[in-house]
């Protein structure tokens, strides 16, 4: 920076040369004394350069712009030492404050007319309600701030808003929450209005300052609500609390003829604050399903998976139907133990469909859509699905406990068991449909209704838990059953060595009963054995799986129900054949010529043949 100076008026004169004196001489300069103790020279001499430093290859160019040296020089500022941003950020201004949460709240504002008992209902309470706040601008949901015989007043506002403010329309602080207005919390002075902007208690259009509601202490319903506000009956009543009270709204609330015009309330059942949050996640929710979507679309081995699944349900399918069109007349056995073994092979077939549905369903999906989203299913059709599903999973366990009764039943009533009607194997088979259903209510009990998934699976993370606890007890059960199997069995056998024939053969048919279902018995309990396992183990290797889609394949792998479903008809026509073979061969024994007739009696009825 140039600073430019004050001049003198006029310069003054040269001094004249002739008239300057002489200045004084300069001080004489000694040369320097030698140095008493010399150096000595180096011990190490350097050694010249061996190899030179080279010219530079590459001259630095000259200044693009030459500096002016008759310009001041440029002052140069110390350089500030960085310092760390605080670790507790301080806390914003009140204003700032109240900037950011001035939605979270939620307004109470009265209906424009008073309502005597008779508003239609809660529907039409309600309803009126909506139109009132949608006239006034209001986006949110507004509801009637009443009781009645299905819901408390307590439950009408979501429970993440119970500790949020109550203000009036012009959002001035009427109430500190939710719960100081069920709780007779102190109102405040500031007025309260109606959607048209007009205080109601002191407009002469409210000549009644009373308001219904129907409750008592803490919101819950008091009993009295003129029929469930469809009634303007001087006989009936309801509850209605005095707006002229500072406190006790509802407690001090008094029943009031149902032909009487008073205040109805309405009230935001969620403030606009939580509602934003709520649907900003549910739109990130959808983002990130959209995007596991299209990875889940394009893994390979799913597909194969999926393709597998559907194969042995279809299998399953035809074997079901093979064995009913085959075996239906060699089910010799008694009626109640014939309707069990029929209700097992329903459940296969009905398994089978609805999965082979399913995963056919989504394969075709996984093949044809262009947009990931459209794979987004919801989740109340995914449960209405597997549902069936699972209540025929259970049905097995539930199906083998009732014919392990039933033959229980057989055995303690040898002598007349025979003549019953099927009465009892439609009452176990009933039981053992409406114990499956229960057992798979109980699985999934915390199952999330309000998702959208790309994959229709009951086992969520909500569910997990629930079960693999229900699967647990479904081994532990199974192999209770094989060890009543064998009791059954056992007794079977020892009370076959009677004198009574009818007796001899109902024990004997209990023997071939167990025999036939002895084998399935096995074959379940080892099939659900490692199906149990391969889920229990399946979340303590899930970091042994490069991404998420590979473990959801592994979980659709180990998923071999459908693999049951399709080899135990199998099994039980290839014991049924045998079994069929056995009695043919003991009939031409029985028909054979035999020198003695009495010798085909002892031979089948003999005391020590069993």
């Amino acid at each position: 920076m140039y600073i430019e100076t004050a001049r003198p008026a006029a310069r003054p004169a040269p001094p004249d040369p002739r008239r300057e004196l002489p200045g004084p001489a300069p001080p004489p300069i000694y040369p320097a004394p030698p140095p008493a103790y010399p150096a000595p020279p180096p011990a190490y001499p350097a050694p010249p350069p061996a190899y030179p430093s080279p010219p530079p290859a590459y001259p630095s160019p000259p200044p693009q712009y030459p500096r002016d040296e008759a310009a001041p020089p440029v002052p140069t500022h110390p350089r500030e030492t960085p310092v760390p941003s605080p670790r507790f950020h301080p806390r914003p201004p009140p204003d700032e404050v109240a900037a950011q949460h001035r939605d979270r709240m939620i307004h109470l504002i009265a209906l424009n007319t008073p309502y005597d008992g008779n508003m239609r209902g809660m529907r039409g309470a309600d309803l009126q309600c909506y139109r009132e706040a949608r006239m006034a601008g209001f986006t949110t949901t507004f509801r009637a701030m009443l009781s009645n015989n299905v819901q408390d007043m307590l439950r009408i506002v979501h429970a993440a808003d119970w500790d949020t403010p109550v203000v009036n329309i012009r959002g001035e602080h009427l109430f500190a929450s939710w719960r100081a207005v069920l709780n007779d919390g102190q109102r405040s002075t500031r007025p309260l209005y109606s959607f048209d902007r007009r205080d109601v208690m002191n407009d002469d259009h409210w000549p009644n300052k009373r308001i219904w509601h129907g409750s008592k202490s803490g919101g819950i319903r008091a009993g009295d609500y003129c029929d469930g506000w469809r009634s303007n009956y001087a006989a009936l009543s309801a509850m209605a609390g005095d707006l002229r009270i500072p406190g006790g709204l509802i407690s001090q609330a008094q029943p009031v003829s149902c032909d009487q015009k008073l205040i109805v309330l309405c009230v935001e059942n969620m403030s606009k604050y939580h509602g934003d949050r709520i649907l900003k996640k549910k739109r990130m929710d959808a983002a990130m399903a959209c995007s596991a979507a299209a990875e889940f679309i394009a893994y390979t081995p799913q597909r194969i998976v999926m393709f597998i699944q559907i194969f042995f349900c279809i299998c399953s399918i035809i074997f079901n139907l093979l064995f009913i069109y085959y075996c239906r007349k060699d089910l010799f056995f008694h009626k109640n133990c014939r309707v069990l073994i029929w209700a097992l092979i329903a459940t296969n077939i009905v398994h089978s469909a609805i999965v082979g549905a399913i995963q056919g369903m989504q394969l075709v999906q996984m093949f044809t859509v262009t947009d990931p989203c459209d794979m987004l299913m919801s989740a109340v059709l995914c449960y209405s699905l597997r549902l069936p599903t699972l209540v025929c999973f259970g049905s097995h366990l539930t199906i083998h406990l009732s014919v392990v009764a039933e033959r229980a039943i057989a055995l303690r009533y040898l002598s007349s068991y025979e003549s019953s009607s099927s009465t009892l194997g439609f009452v176990l088979a009933v039981f053992s449909i409406t114990s499956s259903f229960a057992l798979t209510i109980y699985g999934t009990k915390n199952y999330n209704f309000t998702g959208r998934m790309f994959y229709c699976t009951a086992a969520t993370k909500s569910t997990l838990l629930d079960i693999s606890a229900t699967s647990y007890f479904v081994v532990a059960v199974e192999a209770i059953i094989i060890l009543l199997f064998g009791c059954v069995y056992h007794l079977s056998l020892k009370k076959s060595v009677v004198y009574d024939l009818r007796s001899k053969y109902q024990a004997k048919e209990n023997l071939t009963v167990v025999r036939l279902l002895m084998p399935m018995l096995l074959f379940h309990f080892l099939i659900f054995f490692c199906f149990v396992l391969s889920y229990a183990t399946s979340y303590s290797i899930r970091r042994l799986f490069p991404s998420d889609s590979a473990f959801r394949a592994y979980l659709a792998a180990i998923y071999i129900v459908p693999i049951y479903t399709a080899c135990s008809p199998l099994l039980m026509g290839w014991i049924l054949r045998r079994h069929r073979l056995s009695r043919t061969q003991a009939l031409i024994r029985i028909s054979s010529k035999t020198e003695c007739v009495n010798d085909i009696y002892f031979s089948n009825y003999a005391w020590n043949i069993k």
